[in-house]
């Protein structure tokens, strides 16, 4: 009976902190974007008063990623949910690159990315870890990387030395840019003119009211499932001990 009820709360626990890392994240509506035609989510973290543009554009250099985001709004359409007010005009957004504050970091990982963009979304709001590789550029740790993704389907995980472009320069050489990494959490100076991907981001306040819209229930991760599913087989047996 103890073991069962352990495995009832543990369940509970590994849920429970998912949901806690990612309630920051919301999706407040969709932007079609004409250049492909694709729909692509738009993500509002309440805890930063950002919203992410769930899309990659493919790798190239700093500037022209720069270019690319700055110009978006002539390439996007939005649809906002209807529970959704915003404090700017969706269709004259500032969408750009995200920047970090530790321009003076050649490289790093952790929590003290924490305050960056990129980094405040992959530890705070999606509750990833980050870390070097266990023997220089060999594998991860299995706990390393981009393990949580939450409600976004386009980020993407590269590989080691990979990532996406930030908008800021290395402060110690204006030739190099500042990258982030969702492969290790890891934020790093390399040559702007390298090719990397790039994610769009704008500032502003977003109130979004209950109950939202109604519609079709999310469908829940397979590893969500199989805990919940454990979870009830549990609570199924103990009851048939009792009786």
């Amino acid at each position: 009976m103890r073991q069962q009820l352990r495995a009832i709360t543990l369940t509970t626990m590994i849920v429970g902190a998912t949901t806690t890392a990612q309630a920051d994240l919301v999706t407040i509506g969709y932007a079609t974007y004409d250049v492909d035609g694709q729909n692509c989510n738009l993500i509002h973290d309440t805890a930063t008063s950002l919203t992410w543009l769930d899309y990659s554009q493919e790798a190239s250099f700093q500037q022209a990623q720069i270019n690319w985001a700055a110009g978006l709004a002539d390439h996007l359409s939005y649809t906002i949910n209807d529970n959704v007010s915003l404090d700017f005009s969706i269709e004259q957004a500032a969408w750009r690159l995200p920047t970090t504050s530790l321009a003076d970091l050649q490289s790093g990982s952790g929590t003290q990315l924490a305050d960056t963009e990129f980094g405040s979304l992959f530890y705070s709001a999606l509750g990833n870890e980050g870390g070097w590789k266990r023997d220089g550029y060999g594998d991860r740790y299995d706990h390393i990387g981009l393990n949580n993704s939450g409600p976004f389907e386009n980020l993407q995980e590269t590989s080691y030395g990979a990532g996406y472009w930030t908008a800021t320069t290395y402060a110690s050489h204006s030739s190099y840019a500042m990258a982030f990494n969702f492969y290790d959490g890891s934020q790093f100076a390399t040559n702007s003119g390298n090719r990397k991907l790039a994610m769009a981001v704008l500032s502003g306040s977003v109130t979004i009211s209950d109950p939202p819209p109604a519609g079709p229930s999310p469908v829940p991760e397979p590893a969500t499932v199989l805990l919940f599913g454990s979870g009830l087989a549990g609570l199924i047996s103990l009851r048939r001990r009792k009786g």
